[in-house]
């Protein structure tokens, strides 16, 4: 290093042609002043400080191979170099080394118990890891240790909130609220706890509040609009997914719940817009792929509701609900063994799904096997003893068979479950 130093020196002083020869004079003094200020400083650094420092430079140039090497040598210089094992973790999360990285936190906080930071960062580890038990022991002792600290009260109520504890993380939000009244992303956490057990009036002045912080934040837009979807509010629900969408246009997520609310409006095309501009962001979403073929299907247009179902099994072969609507678009199109098909490997696939069942019925129908068709019924009825459209439609069959005790029978037991049709058939066939 001091090497280095005096050839700088000698350049300063020497290509400096022009210079008055006190001006050179005090040039050298000046560098042999940094020399020997730099060089104490080195000298006064480990190794081990030297391989941490250069661990950091490339940590910050993204070289994460590197920059493990150079906290290895670091460690094995000092074994006790907390900052060093902190810095480790880091670079094996992000290579997604987990077990590594959460060796190392655990080696920081056994050199110094006290260091709330690692606290921290092991918590978001163990969050990462599914493991919110760890995290909320993680984040209670960094709160312990440093009670003012917003964001982690903030990641302690998330913790919760992953642990369906919605009343303990609306306190934890609290808590951060009451820390940092002016914190967005506490009254969103909040809301959504609220979201969770019912108080959506609650949530919504929460959302609102957040607004009033943060205008321009899309995801708050969403959130109040799916809020008022859900308090039947339709109008105002369209109005705030559309403000969402129109600072973020690819919240996929906005697009998505907006063609919901589209098709629950009765503006069909609308939602199949919405569904397709979802897919358009993420070709993985089965639900709005599948969302998409159900409105094709309230449109009538068998033929499209039959690719998107066809598209949704492609996805996953044991989406019973798919298999069941695929299933009503053959039927329509007079693909009765086709529909069959279907409706079979619904059956097989979730027995204890009663519509399945009770579709099946109602094709056996179609197709005049009246006694299969009973027994589909029968299915759909032990699975649940008070669905009213079974009753109805096994009504209708005994009535096929002539059997018109147990028609009358099922009839009774319709109009008790409100189907006004039946009313109709008690008249004509069961006086």
């Amino acid at each position: 290093m001091k090497t280095v130093w005096l050839f700088l020196c000698y350049l300063s002083i020497n290509f400096i042609k022009n210079s008055y020869m006190v001006h050179r004079i005090i040039n050298f003094a000046f560098c042999l002043i940094v020399m020997l200020f730099s060089s104490n400083v080195y000298s006064q650094m480990s190794e081990a400080q030297l391989h941490y420092i250069d661990g950091n430079r490339f940590a910050k140039l993204l070289r994460w191979e590197e920059a493990i090497a150079e906290y290895n040598i670091a460690i094995e210089k000092n074994d006790q170099y907390v900052d060093a094992y902190i810095a480790r973790a880091k670079a094996f999360q992000v290579r997604g080394l987990n077990e590594k990285a959460m060796q190392d936190y655990n080696m920081a906080l056994k050199l110094n118990p006290s260091n709330v930071t690692v606290y921290d960062l092991r918590a978001n580890l163990n969050m990462l890891l599914d493991n919110y038990t760890g995290a909320i022991s993680d984040l209670n002792e960094a709160i312990r240790l440093n009670p003012k600290d917003s964001i982690t009260q903030l990641e302690l109520g998330l913790a919760r909130l992953n642990t369906k504890d919605f009343e303990q993380s609306i306190i934890e939000y609290s808590k951060s609220i009451a820390i940092y009244p002016e914190f967005v992303q506490a009254y969103l956490g909040r809301a959504a706890a609220y979201i969770q057990v019912e108080k959506l009036n609650l949530a919504l002045i929460d959302v609102n509040k957040a607004i009033e912080l943060r205008t321009d934040y899309a995801l708050l837009y969403f959130l109040k609009g799916y809020i008022l979807f859900k308090l039947n509010k339709y109008d105002e629900s369209l109005i705030n997914y559309t403000k969402s969408i129109q600072l973020d246009n690819e919240l996929e997520i906005a697009w998505f719940n907006r063609a919901v609310l589209k098709k629950k409006m009765g503006d069909f095309n609308g939602a199949i817009d919405d569904n397709n501009k979802a897919l358009e962001l993420d070709q993985q979403n089965i639900v709005a792929l599948y969302n998409k073929g159900v409105t094709y299907t309230q449109l009538k247009d068998y033929h499209q509701s039959l690719a998107d179902f066809g598209k949704v099994i492609a996805l996953n072969d044991k989406f019973t609900e798919a298999y069941i609507n695929r299933g009503y678009a053959k039927k329509n199109l007079m693909d009765y063994g086709g529909a069959l098909t279907d409706y079979d490997k619904a059956c097989e696939i979730d027995p204890g799904n009663k519509d399945a069942w009770n579709d099946r019925g109602s094709l056996r129908v179609l197709m005049k096997d009246y006694e299969l068709a009973i027994y589909d019924f029968n299915k759909a009825i032990e699975i649940d003893k008070d669905f009213a459209a079974a009753y109805f439609n096994r009504a209708l069959t005994y009535f096929l068979l002539n059997k018109t005790n147990e028609a009358c029978s099922d009839v009774a037991k319709a109009i008790i479950l409100k189907v006004e049709r039946a009313k109709t058939l008690q008249e004509i066939y069961c006086k």
